[in-house]
Formats: structure tokens, C-alpha cells, sequence
């Protein structure tokens, strides 16, 4: 599956935005991402697919979570 991460500084903030996504049906999966340069370690991060993201994008953005970074991975991280 081509998708693209939403990465946030908690688990909280990653758990918060799957359940608004899981609410408009969009499917989601929570992975622990290592080594984010902006963070200063491990961040947590939203799988989204590619072809859903900008919608799942600005339902987040829209609810006001903060996502520190978007990574692109065509096999997963």
C-alpha cells in the first residue's frame, strides 16, 4: 500500500486523530516511527492511505491537531 504518515508528538494526539478519521470512515493505522530530527527521537504516526490523505489531512488540520511532519513511504517505514 502506497501511503503517506502523519506524524505526531504523542500517542495521544496519533489516538485522537485515528478516532476522527475512524468517524468519517477513513481507515488509519497507529505506528511508532523512529529517529524524527524535528522531535529529537520517536514520534508516533498516522498510516493513511495515499489516495485518502488529503481528505484525512484537512479533517486533522481542521480539528486543530498539530502534525509535526508528513513522510512519504511506498513500503511502509
Amino acid at each position: 500500500m502506497d501511503c503517506k504518515y502523519m506524524v505526531f508528538s504523542s500517542v495521544t494526539y496519533s489516538l485522537r486523530g485515528m478516532s476522527l478519521l475512524q468517524k468519517k470512515g477513513i481507515p488509519s493505522r497507529l505506528e511508532k516511527i523512529k529517529n524524527i530530527p524535528s522531535l529529537g527521537g520517536c514520534g508516533y504516526a498516522l498510516a493513511v492511505d495515499d489516495a485518502l490523505f488529503a481528505n484525512a489531512l484537512s479533517i486533522i488540520q481542521n480539528e486543530g491537531l498539530k502534525i509535526i511532519e508528513v513522510l512519504e513511504s511506498k513500503d511502509g517505514l
